[in-house]
């Protein structure tokens, strides 16, 4: 999958060489990375952005079809096109991590679920599988909370105590 997304990359590329000739040859490479890091993790992130490293290098650099890098602004161009891969590749990690927390967190809660925003909205409903019997009146995504809930109704939960020092 990264080596295809790479490879599509390349082409888009290259397609776009007469308009863009040796400016912005890492542009197409970025979308190709976040994808395969999206969908597969760490490993193929970092295999599509070693494969448009190479791709660059190869098709994209002056002399094309050698390894030579003769422009320090194209080899500092390569160095922060590797770091700026390596920290996308560990946001999106970071963003795959949390969202299978929050997903393992909202599939072990026995009641149900209500999230709002900062303004009180609701954004999202999940019923426990294992209480049908929860039935809230909401009939829309977007309405305050308080027009279907009343706050002091709400148990209360003790929080755990936090040491600030």
């Amino acid at each position: 999958m990264a080596a295809a997304t790479v490879a599509a990359s390349v082409a888009v590329r290259l397609l776009l060489d007469p308009v863009l000739h040796e400016h912005e040859p890492y542009i197409m490479f970025f979308p190709a990375v976040a994808f395969a890091a999206w969908i597969g993790g760490r490993g193929p992130g970092l295999l599509a952005l070693l494969l448009g490293a190479v791709a660059v290098v190869w098709f994209l650099f002056e002399p094309r079809g050698t390894w030579l890098i003769l422009r320090p602004e194209m080899q500092l161009g390569l160095v922060l096109y590797v770091l700026v891969g390596c920290a996308l590749i560990a946001l999106i990690e970071t963003l795959r991590r949390n969202q299978e927390q929050l997903r393992t967190t909202l599939a072990s809660i026995g009641d149900a679920v209500i999230t709002t925003d900062a303004d009180g909205s609701i954004c999202l409903i999940r019923r426990s599988p294992s209480r049908p019997s929860f039935s809230a009146s909401v009939t829309s995504m977007n309405t305050r909370f308080g027009r279907h809930f009343s706050y002091s109704a709400m148990p209360s939960v003790a929080l755990p105590a936090v040491r600030t020092s």
